[in-house]
């Protein structure tokens, strides 16, 4: 052959050889991953479940209180509960992402990510098989412990987890979700988040609020309700004969919330610090209700990276218009709107955020202020947080559809929760794998998945980096 084709059949010739290298190597660290994976787990099973001690301390509650008294009601498993299909474990995901990222090249893995075929294993669901649901244990808080008084004190708990012996993937023990609900609002209208992060072998931990949800306390007081609830799950942890026995994870624990949930999210972050190893706010507020906190000030206490997710969308006029600003429009702001045609100054069910900058302060007359929205937690949250921006979702479009409070009158937004919620809840769950799991590469994988998506609906990037927001 002539020299030309010769040299061609030599590169190609090494590029194969060095393909068939790689994979070789591919699979011996993908069985030795997994017999790690898999020792690890039998010496989980053998060892004695982790000692109370453990579960992180609340400095406003003090120390663990007693056990929380809990009724002794049926458990049963939720018929509704979906079947997902054993899948790909997580770490081959990412190992073969990382893979095709180094054989191929970035330029051919974000062609792949554009097609539809971007391999971010959390945005489906989970290989844990069925979940198990209770919804019906009744906790006693400790008055001395919370601050809370007489009905106050009785909240019920939602526990949300893989079923015993049905995910080889992640058998357990598992690590414990904090999730809170935004105000007047019930686990239920969260119900897809526990479902998703229990298909990824999470331990999901909710509550109702006193009186079914109609009596929501200051945060000095819910912030007091994790050291009782975390009382109660170590106590069922290490119980001989519970339903729950051996089913937690020793360590630090994710705290996840939405609206101001996701204001006690930063409250209880800045509070606990090392106790916390995942802060996930989702369009956080702050929580003003009777409160003088200001959760800014906690968040800035807390020196990890966090998942902050906010709507682009914060408020509506009565013909449908959308403003494009997101905080309280000034005169001379409506004003420039009527002119362009764009909308009149008849807003309702706003949610602006107040956009004030620096270490705010409350008194007791600013408890009605305008609510701290994501820019307040943006600006004190550590470099290296996730910040994903969805410009076409308002408040509401990150809970259950149909479960919105006065869903007759929902809140404003341009996409629905079918087109938001999936998508946040790929996020977090990439996220809580970054920094409960260790798993590295989900960072990298979610940030190019988020890049290939369109920039109307998802602006994706790192605190400390340039992160092109839609406007």
């Amino acid at each position: 052959m002539d020299p030309a084709t010769r040299r061609r059949f030599l590169i190609v010739a090494g590029v194969v050889v060095l393909v068939a290298a790689v994979a070789t190597l591919a699979g011996v660290l993908g069985k030795t991953a997994v017999d790690n994976r898999r020792r690890r787990t039998e010496a989980q099973q053998a060892a004695p479940a982790p000692a109370p001690a453990a579960s992180p301390v609340d400095p406003v509650a003090g120390p663990a209180a007693a056990v929380p008294s809990s009724s002794a009601s049926m458990e049963q498993p939720d018929p509704k509960a979906p079947f997902y299909p054993e899948s790909q474990s997580p770490s081959e995901s990412l190992f073969m992402a990382s893979l095709s990222f180094f054989v191929l090249g970035p330029d051919a893995l974000m062609v792949a990510a554009q097609s539809g075929d971007m391999p971010l294993a959390y945005a489906g669901p989970g290989p844990c098989r069925t979940l198990r649901a209770v919804g019906n244990v009744s906790l006693d808080l400790s008055a001395a412990a919370t601050g809370c008084r007489g009905a106050q004190c009785a909240i019920t708990l939602h526990v949300t987890l893989p079923a015993p012996g049905s995910c080889a993937a992640f058998p357990g023990p598992r690590e414990t979700v904090y999730l809170i609900s935004g105000y007047s609002c019930g686990p239920q209208m969260y119900k897809a988040y526990a479902d998703h992060l229990a298909s990824w072998g999470y331990a999901v931990l909710q509550y109702d609020r006193p009186l079914n949800g109609l009596f929501t306390p200051a945060s000095e007081t819910e912030s007091a309700y994790l050291t009782q609830i975390m009382t109660w799950r170590n106590h069922e942890n290490n119980t001989r004969g519970s339903s729950f026995a051996g089913q937690f994870a020793a360590g630090p624990i994710a705290v996840m919330g939405h609206s101001m949930g996701g204001g006690l999210t930063a409250i209880l972050s800045g509070i606990l610090q090392e106790g916390v190893g995942a802060a996930v706010m989702i369009d956080p507020v702050d929580y003003t209700q009777l409160s003088l906190r200001v959760a800014r000030q906690y968040l800035a206490e807390y020196r990890q990276p966090v998942l902050i997710m906010s709507a682009a969308v914060h408020c509506i006029d009565r013909n449908g218009c959308v403003p494009p600003q997101d905080h309280t429009p000034s005169s001379a702001e409506e004003a420039a709107l009527v002119q362009q045609g764009l909308c009149r100054p008849n807003w309702w069910c706003c949610d602006w955020d107040d956009r004030k900058p620096g270490m705010e302060t409350k008194t007791a007359a600013g408890l009605t202020s305008p609510t701290d929205g994501p820019s307040g937690f943006i600006e004190f949250a550590a470099n290296g947080s996730w910040l994903a921006r969805f410009g076409q979702a308002g408040h509401t479009a990150f809970m259950d559809a149909g479960t919105a409070p006065m869903s007759a009158i929902s809140c404003p937004t341009v996409e629905p929760s079918a087109a938001v919620q999936p998508d946040a809840m790929a996020l977090a769950a990439a996220f809580l794998a970054t920094r409960l799991r260790g798993e590295q590469g989900a960072g990298e994988l979610a940030a190019m998945w988020a890049a290939a998506k369109p920039p109307t609906h998802l602006s994706f990037g790192t605190k400390g980096e340039a992160v092109a927001a839609a406007r």
